[in-house]
C-alpha cells in the first residue's frame, strides 16, 4: 500500500482521511476518523469507479435492469391485489414455483445502480 501504515493513518489529524486500498486491480475507499477510531465504509454515492473490468460490469447490469419491464415483473402482484395486469408475466420461475421472487431481486439492483452510477430512471 505504497508506505501507507495502520500508525500512520491513526496518528493523522485533522478530519477524516479517505483511503484508498489497491488490489487485484481494484479500488475501494474508506474513511477513516483522523485520531483514531473505527474505520467506516463510504456510501456507493461517493464512490465511482475507474475505467476496468468491475465498471464495465456495473455498466452491464446497468443496461440489463433498462430492458426490464417492470410491469412484467408486477404481474403476479397486480393479480393477487385484485387489479388488472398491465402486461403478460414473466416465464421460468415467475410463472411456476416461486413467482414473485425475482422482484425483490429487481428493486434492490435498482436501487445499487442508482446508488452506484446516479442514473436517475433505476431511481423512478
Amino acid at each position: 500500500m505504497s508506505g501507507l501504515t495502520r500508525r500512520g493513518v491513526l496518528a493523522a489529524g485533522g478530519g477524516t482521511l479517505a483511503i484508498t486500498v489497491l488490489g487485484a486491480g481494484a479500488r475501494a475507499a474508506v474513511a477513516v476518523p483522523a485520531g483514531g477510531g473505527s474505520a467506516r465504509p463510504l456510501p456507493l454515492s461517493a464512490v465511482r469507479l475507474r475505467p476496468s473490468d468491475y465498471a464495465t460490469a456495473v455498466e452491464v447490469n446497468r443496461q440489463y435492469l433498462h430492458r426490464l419491464s417492470p410491469d412484467r415483473l408486477l404481474h403476479n402482484f397486480r393479480k393477487y391485489a385484485g387489479l388488472e395486469p398491465k402486461a403478460e408475466i414473466y416465464g421460468g420461475w415467475e410463472s411456476d414455483t416461486i413467482a414473485g421472487h425475482t422482484l425483490g431481486h429487481y428493486l434492490s439492483a435498482l436501487v445499487l445502480t442508482w446508488q452506484q452510477t446516479g442514473d436517475a430512471e433505476m431511481r423512478r
